[in-house]
């Protein structure tokens, strides 16, 4: 698997575009079906946010926007874990080693995901990251 963040950058952008044409739907296969699956619940998230943050719409209507909010975090959330899962797999790590030689103390490792508003593609644009640190 190649990751090119250019190319990611590009296909958000146009998926962007298409969504606001049509009606928004994910597509791709594998670890790019996680990351369009991502990007709609990105996309899905602004636009909600933009209709909580309006005061002409009544209580009813912002609750509802706040109330999808929180189920779009949710399912982002859900989806950047799978990328990172699939990322993994993807660098084909060593085996971990047995208890008996298993190093005293564990390093680190972060996984990051963009949530910057003008771009959920990994560049060096970003204004945001959501990051998830491990030990291994």
């Amino acid at each position: 698997m190649i990751f090119d963040a250019r190319k990611i950058a590009d296909r958000q952008t146009e998926l962007t575009a298409r969504w606001h044409q049509a009606a928004p739907a994910a597509g791709g296969d594998g670890f790019f079906r996680l990351l369009e699956e991502n990007h709609l619940r990105n996309f899905s998230l602004w636009h909600e946010e933009d209709v909580a943050r309006r005061d002409d719409l009544g209580f009813e209507r912002v609750y509802q926007a706040k109330r999808n909010i929180d189920r779009f975090n949710q399912e982002r959330n859900n989806f950047a874990e799978e990328m990172d899962k699939a990322v993994v797999a993807a660098l084909h790590p060593p085996p971990r080693a047995s208890a008996s030689n298993a190093p005293t103390s564990r390093p680190a490792s972060a996984s990051c995901w963009p949530t910057s508003r003008r771009s959920a593609a990994p560049s060096p644009s970003i204004t945001s990251s959501r990051c998830i640190t491990t030990r291994r």
